[in-house]
């Protein structure tokens, strides 16, 4: 079934324009889907604490603090079945865990991180998700275009 997600990159890939787009290739190759819409913009530590307020992880501030950082590149991505091949491309969470053909694992060798929540890559793990992630970033992304504007 034709499904839409959702990746994003975070800022330890989105230093490098030439490695994230290698990224978005490879996704697109190991999935099988496509690209439809892709936005690059930094969102502030407390809009990470509300995305990822029902993650209950002990390193949560930690991780915010990390994709705070820099930038972020939201791909929205469509495809066959997107949403479980998106999962299975990207690799477990614990980059240091993944396979090295997942894109988590062979970032992990391309980027080494000593904190395993540094992983490179997000991505819904379902359509809810999708919707609610979507709407969130985007809202981000339209008040951060809006005050560079008026700027």
């Amino acid at each position: 079934m034709e499904q839409i997600s959702l990746f994003f990159l975070k800022p330890n890939v989105t230093i490098n324009l030439q490695l994230m787009e290698q990224v978005i290739k490879k996704i697109e190759d190991l999935t099988g889907g496509h690209v439809v819409d892709r936005y690059i913009f930094k969102v502030d530590y407390k809009y990470w604490l509300k995305f990822y307020e029902h993650v209950p992880s002990p390193n949560r501030e930690e991780h915010c603090r990390f994709v705070s950082e820099g930038p972020i590149c939201l791909c929205v991505i469509t495809g066959e079945d997107i949403v479980s091949r998106l999962r299975k491309a990207i690799g477990a969470t614990n980059a240091h865990e993944a396979s090295p053909e997942t894109i988590r694992g062979w970032l992990a060798r391309i980027i080494p991180e000593k904190n395993p929540y540094r992983n490179y890559i997000h991505a819904s793990d379902s359509l809810r998700s999708f919707a609610r992630e979507y709407t969130f970033l985007k809202l981000i992304y339209h008040q951060n275009k809006i005050r560079s504007e008026i700027l």
